[in-house]
Order: structure tokens, then C-alpha cells, then sequence
């Protein structure tokens, strides 16, 4: 793969005596995308745009300058390089040698003079330099090093120069909007706040411009919704029915992508009830240059929760020596549901609500109390550990303000009570 040409950088240097110095070096770094370098070689032609300053106590007009580059192999195109003194505009070499194992150097003979204070440039003729060099697979930038050998083999002066070549990724994606409606509870649960039967998110894909691009990208796009939503409205991806796997997860393919790009998902015409879903979103990348790239994996993408009271509680705890009592008094003027996912250490949750007659619903003007010990009779998931502490997330849909939790644990052997926190949308409660 041969990669369309840009500017470089570096040069070497020369100096004399038996000490070893180190001269100073401008080097213009480029950057590649990492993409290209993930699964394969790069290989790009190089335009040499630096110079470099040898620290010298004595003046050299024979011996070599080797410039090495790292991460680099099958350097070619450098047949018609020389070195030049910048102030006196003079070659000062007049022959270049591939060599190292990886053949990764370039040797230079020097046949002029060079100077303590002199700059050095690499040029083709009149014009800058240009060498094909390939950068290896998985590398993250080629560094160039120079020295100056005399006609002895002894090196004068070494420099590490610093980045020509630095690798970073290109293509990258976010989630822009997320999946955000409420659900209405006065509406029955089949619309959204305000009657809206639509809601929809986007995921933007974003390039950033680099010497060495990846050209276009073509890009897999996937929501997972952790309900079948389809039975409740039509989707879109990306303006288009989306393909859906038996997870209820829905991708598509987007083609020829060669700036910043959003993807619109939507669900649109709801026509029954809402359930309380979360989403997430996997992007990933891949063109003929390299293979796909992952660059989201399961990132949150929103919820749809109902409209109302939410209050979420740390620590409960429902044994023989111990009972977490739940408290919430509804202020409304309407009757209201009780909805609770509890969650346990690893994670495992168990949801339960009042429509089923598992807890209790709050009356208007009422107080309803829940204990821990009959969430737990109640739950149905064999994996939930309920023998240690678990929190507990309540939903009740009505106006937050309307609501008042309480919640405290009793040691049954001692007789005594502790208050927990609850913490709402609404404020917390102590």
C-alpha cells in the first residue's frame, strides 16, 4: 500500500576529536493513522523538511553520516539525496549506501566541509528530499537518529532528532444525542411526555484530518435495546429499516464515509404500551486498507424510563437480623404504582411492582410501606443474591414533587434504627 506523499524531516551531522557530542536537530513531525498500521505495513514517500546543527570542535571533510530511522524498513527513492550546507549552499557528501538489517539506514560520504555552527539539509537538486520508507505494522511513530563517523569508524557526534512519523488514530465515534423520552404515566404509558410518540438518538462518526489519511470508511452501526420495541413502534436507522437479530438488536451499513458523519436511530409512531428501556450502541470501522475497528462497544445510549419519582437506595438489607423498611407518601391526587429494581453486588437485578400485587400501590393522601424481606419472597430470579446487602431503584409515576421517601433498617436483636439515604430526583431524603 503506497500512501500519497508528504513532508518529513531530519538531517545529520559531523564533528571531530576524541569526545562524542551531540549537535541539535528541528524536526517537523507528521502524522499517520493508526488504523493503517494496525494490521499491515505503511509505506509512504517522505519529503525531508528539517535541518540539523553538529556540535563540532574541530572542522571534518571526510567520514560518513549515517541517519538511521526506527520502526522503518526498505527505505528506497534516495539514490539522488545529498546533504547540503545551507549557509554556503554546497553539497557535502556525494554518495548515499543502504545498509542495517532492516534496511533502515542510509550512509552518506562526506567530501566537503562541515563546520561547528553550520546547518545541514537533505535535498533532491534544488528541492527537498523525498524517500520512500515503509512504517511497520503496530508502530506508533518512526524516530530518527544521527551520527557522524570519521574515516575511522569512530563516531564524532550522535543525536537523537526526535519524531518524524507519529501514529494516532483517525476515525473515531460518540454517542451525540442519546434515547432520553419519558414515559407518561397519565397517559396510560403509551405515549411520551407532552403526547410525543417518537423519540430518536445519534451516534457521530468523527474524522480527524491527518498528513496520511485512511481515505473513506465504511462503518457498522448497531442499537440494542433491551426490549422488543419493535412490537410498539417503527424504526429507522440511518433513514432506513435496520436488520434485527434475535437480541433485539438492530445494525446497519454505512458506505463511503469520508468526513464527520451522525447516524440518526428512531422510534417513530408508538402505538402501545411503553416499557422502561435502556440502550447501548457498537460502532465499528473497516475499509480496504485495514480491518474493522471497533470504536464503540456497548456504550450507554440512553433510557426510557417513566415520568415520575426516582429515588434510588444503597444498603438494604432483609434477613433474620435485619429489615429495611421503605417508606413513600403520595401528596397527589391520584393513585400511583410502585415500581422496584432491586440489584445485588454482581449485578443480577430482580424487578418488581405494585401492578402484580407484589408490593403495594401508594393511595392518594396515602403513605405505602414496602419491606425488604417481601421484595425478596417476591423476587423471581434464582441468581439474585439477596443473603448480604442490595440497592434498590424505585420508580413511582407521579409529579417527583409529590413524593416523599423514607427509609431506615431495624436490628431485630437490639431494638434499634438507623436511617438511610435516599437519593432522588427531587432531592435526598434522610
Amino acid at each position: 500500500m503506497t500512501i500519497k506523499k508528504i513532508g518529513l524531516s531530519a538531517l545529520a551531522a559531523s564533528i571531530v576529536a576524541s569526545s562524542v557530542f551531540a549537535g541539535t536537530a528541528k524536526v517537523e513531525t507528521k502524522t499517520i493513522a493508526s488504523e493503517l498500521l494496525s494490521d499491515n505495513n505503511a509505506t509512504a514517500l517522505v519529503d525531508i523538511n528539517s535541518s540539523y546543527a553538529p556540535k563540532l570542535n574541530a572542522g571534518i571533510n571526510d567520514g560518513k553520516i549515517v541517519v538511521e530511522f526506527s520502526n522503518v524498513a526498505n527505505l528506497s527513492d534516495y539514490d539522488d539525496v545529498s546533504i547540503y550546507n545551507e549557509k554556503s549552499s554546497e553539497t557535502v557528501t556525494n554518495n548515499v549506501e543502504l545498509a542495517g538489517a532492516d534496511n533502515n539506514k542510509l550512509i552518506f560520504d562526506i567530501n566537503g566541509s562541515v563546520n561547528d555552527g553550520d546547518t545541514l539539509v537533505m535535498k533532491s537538486g534544488e528541492d527537498l528530499a523525498s524517500i520512500n520508507m515503509t512504517m511497520l505494522q503496530g508502530s506508533s511513530s518512526v524516530e530518527v537518529t544521527f551520527q557522524t563517523v570519521n574515516n575511522n569508524d569512530t563516531t564524532l557526534d550522535t543525536t537523537a532528532a526526535g519524531k518524524l512519523l507519529e501514529a494516532k488514530q483517525q476515525w473515531s465515534a460518540m454517542v451525540e444525542s442519546p434515547m432520553d423520552a419519558k414515559i407518561d404515566a397519565a397517559a396510560d404509558f403509551v405515549k411520551f411526555l407532552w403526547g410525543m410518540t417518537s423519540d430518536s438518538g445519534s451516534v457521530k462518526l468523527v474524522k480527524t484530518d491527518l498528513d496520511f489519511d485512511t481515505t473513506s470508511v465504511n462503518a457498522y452501526v448497531y442499537v440494542k435495546p433491551d426490549n422488543n420495541i419493535s412490537k410498539i413502534a417503527t424504526i429507522s436507522l440511518n433513514g432506513e429499516t435496520p436488520e434485527q437479530a434475535d437480541s433485539f438488536e438492530y445494525n446497519t451499513t454505512v458506505a463511503s464515509i469520508d468526513t464527520n458523519k451522525s447516524v440518526i436511530f428512531a422510534a417513530n409512531d408508538v402505538n402501545d404500551t411503553i416499557p422502561e428501556t435502556t440502550f447501548t450502541t457498537s460502532v465499528k470501522v473497516f475499509n480496504d486498507q485495514f480491518k474493522t475497528k471497533t470504536l464503540l462497544q456497548d456504550a450507554d445510549f440512553g433510557k426510557w424510563v417513566i415520568n415520575g419519582f426516582n429515588a434510588q437506595i444503597p444498603n438494604v438489607v432483609g434477613n433474620e437480623a435485619i429489615e429495611t423498611t421503605l417508606k413513600f407518601t403520595n401528596s397527589s391526587s391520584t393513585d400511583a404504582d410502585i415500581y422496584v429494581t432491586m440489584i445485588d453486588p454482581a449485578g443480577e437485578t430482580c424487578s418488581i411492582n405494585s401492578t402484580t400485587g407484589a408490593i403495594s400501590s401508594v393511595k392518594a393522601g396515602q403513605t405505602a410501606t414496602i419491606f425488604a424481606s417481601e421484595m425478596i419472597k417476591a423476587c423471581t430470579n434464582a441468581n439474585f443474591d439477596a443473603t448480604g446487602s442490595f440497592s434498590v431503584e424505585v420508580t413511582i409515576p407521579t409529579t417527583p414533587d409529590k413524593v416523599y421517601g423514607f427509609a431506615s433498617f431495624k436490628n431485630k436483636t437490639l431494638g434499634q434504627f438507623k436511617d438511610l439515604p435516599i437519593y432522588s430526583n427531587k432531592g435526598n431524603s434522610y
